[in-house]
C-alpha cells in the first residue's frame, strides 16, 4: 500500500507524538517530518518504492503503533531514507524541512559515511547509485 493509505496512521502517531512534545530539537524535527509526510503523501507514493525495506519497516511500525522511544529512533531513520530517496528522484529539489532532516542526519554525529549501519549505507551508498544509474 502506498503512504498516502497510511495517512491515518500517521496522523495518530502525529497527534500522540506532539501531545508529549518537548523543546527538544530531535523531538520538534521528528513531529515536523510527520506533519509534512502527512501533507505529502502523494508525492512520497510517486518516489519511495514499497519494496523499500526501510518503507516496510516504516509502514510496520505505524501499524503496530508508537510504542518505546526506539521505536521513534527507527521511524526517524526510516524517514531519513523516504527524504533522501524524494531528494534523489527530483533532483536536489527539497523543502527547506526536507533539508532540515538531511543535515540533521549528517551532522549530528550519531550516524556517518563509514559507520557500517544500514541505514548509513542505503543513504550514503545505494540511494545515490540508484538515482545515478537511472541518470
Amino acid at each position: 500500500m502506498p503512504l498516502s493509505a497510511y495517512r491515518h496512521d500517521l496522523e495518530k502517531l502525529y497527534a500522540a507524538r506532539i501531545a508529549h512534545a518537548s523543546t527538544d530539537p530531535r523531538q520538534v524535527l521528528f513531529c515536523r517530518s510527520l506533519r509534512y509526510l502527512i501533507e505529502h503523501a502523494e508525492d512520497f507514493d510517486r518516489c519511495v518504492p514499497e519494496d523499500n525495506p526501510f518503507y516496510r519497516e516504516f509502514t510496520g511500525l505505524l501499524k503496530k503503533g508508537f510504542t518505546s522511544e526506539e521505536d521513534c529512533f527507527s521511524l526517524f531513520e526510516c524517514m531519513v531514507i523516504l527524504f533522501r530517496l524524494r531528494q534523489c528522484a527530483r533532483g536536489a529539489q527539497t523543502s527547506p524541512l526536507e533539508r532540515d532532516v538531511l543535515r540533521h542526519f549528517e551532522e549530528c554525529g550519531e550516524w556517518s559515511p563509514d559507520d557500517e549501519t544500514l541505514v548509513s549505507e542505503w543513504y550514503w551508498r545505494r540511494i545515490p547509485a540508484l538515482a545515478a544509474s537511472r541518470g
